[in-house]
């Protein structure tokens, strides 16, 4: 999946619905790292220069069951912007205003993050 600076919602939360549910966890056994999830390897790579047991664990970490609450999260998010944007404007609309903008700050990192590791 190509990532540009849109995050496309809808296409990570159908890749994650259709990996193998979690628990994932890393597994060592040289000359290779794996993610295993119940008891077979879901993916394998050579170890070279120590990198690859940081990629595992990431990629571990990165189960079908978070990817789905992180996409849940930006989600509701995304629905309070939203909510905070159609609020009739009251005597509250500096503290509205740097409240939206605190929470699209979250949003961006979230997906930034995303985007890495994508």
């Amino acid at each position: 999946m190509t990532m540009t600076t849109t995050l496309d919602l809808d296409a990570l939360e159908a890749i994650a619905a259709a990996a193998t549910p979690g628990p994932w966890q890393p597994y060592a056994s040289q000359p290779e790292v794996s993610v295993m999830c119940s008891g077979k390897v879901l993916a394998s790579i050579e170890v070279r220069n120590g990198f690859g047991w940081r990629d595992m664990e990431h990629i571990a970490a990165f189960s079908p069951t978070t990817a789905k609450a992180l996409i849940a999260r930006v989600r509701e998010l995304e629905g309070q912007i939203e909510m905070l944007r159609t609020t009739p404007r009251t005597q509250h609309d500096i503290s509205r205003a740097h409240f939206i903008n605190s929470i699209e700050t979250a949003i961006e990192r979230v997906k930034k993050k995303a985007r890495r590791h994508i």
